[in-house]
C-alpha cells in the first residue's frame, strides 16, 4: 500500500509492505501507469515492464537518488525485515499530486535489490522488477 498526499512544494508519501524478501530494495515512480508484463520482441518478459522508465519529467537522464537532482522519482531505499514487512515515510519535493510534475496516471515500484543511485550499473543496480502499484487520482 502506498499512499501520497500533496503538501505545500511536494507530496508526503508512505509506503507498507508485507510478504516481501527481507533486505533493502530500491523504489521508484516509474512513467506510466500500468503494471502489467511486458514482453520484447525476442520474447523474454519483464515483470511490471508496461511502469516504463524512471519519472524523470526534467529529461535530467541521471540516476542520483533523492534529493540528488537526478530522475524525479528516484526514492529512498525500502528495508523490509526477515517477517517480510516494512514501511517507509518521507517527503518529496520533485513529485506533486497535480501539475506537470504530477504521478497520478504513474505507477511505484519495488526492486529486487539495493539502489546505489547511479547510472552504473543502468537503473542503479536495483534489479528486477518485484512489486507494483498503479497510482490513481486522489480520493476526497
Amino acid at each position: 500500500m502506498a499512499t501520497f498526499v500533496g503538501v505545500d512544494n511536494g507530496t508526503q508519501i508512505t509506503v507498507d509492505v508485507t510478504n516481501l524478501p527481507p533486505g533493502m530494495h530500491g523504489i521508484h515512480i516509474h512513467e506510466f501507469g500500468s503494471c502489467n508484463a511486458l514482453r520484447d520482441t525476442a520474447g523474454a518478459v519483464t515483470p511490471f515492464g508496461s511502469a516504463g522508465n524512471h519519472f524523470d519529467p526534467a529529461a535530467t537522464k541521471m540516476h542520483k537518488g533523492p534529493d540528488g537532482g537526478g530522475h524525479a522519482g528516484d526514492l529512498p531505499m525500502l528495508h523490509v525485515d526477515v517477517n517480510g514487512n516494512g514501511r517507509l515515510a518521507f517527503f518529496n519535493s520533485a513529485v506533486m499530486t497535480s501539475g506537470p510534475n504530477t504521478i497520478v496516471g504513474r505507477s511505484i515500484v519495488i526492486h529486487a535489490n539495493p539502489d546505489n543511485y547511479t547510472d552504473t550499473p543502468p537503473g542503479g543496480g536495483s534489479g528486477g522488477r518485484i512489486a507494483c502499484g498503479e497510482i490513481g487520482a486522489p480520493t476526497s
